[in-house]
């Protein structure tokens, strides 16, 4: 899937939000600045988050195994 690199006003826009543990839309906030220097903010629970979907890597990777073990 391709996904675009621009966005009109009631479309859908999906972001990698990148691997968090505790995570969901009522924990996710929102900034978003368009072409003009709006800035629009949706806070935690707004219901234009429509949905959230995190991905989690192969338990025994470095991604995991570093990030438990603290190695920078």
């Amino acid at each position: 899937m391709t996904l675009p690199s621009s966005a009109r006003a009631g479309d859908t826009v999906v972001l990698a939000a990148g691997w968090q543990q505790d995570f969901g839309p009522d924990k996710l906030a929102i900034t978003s600045t368009d072409s003009a220097f709006n800035v629009t903010t949706y806070n935690p629970g707004d219901s234009a988050i429509r949905a959230v979907v995190n991905l989690y890597p192969d338990p025994v990777s470095t991604i995991v195994t570093d990030t438990r073990t603290q190695t920078p």
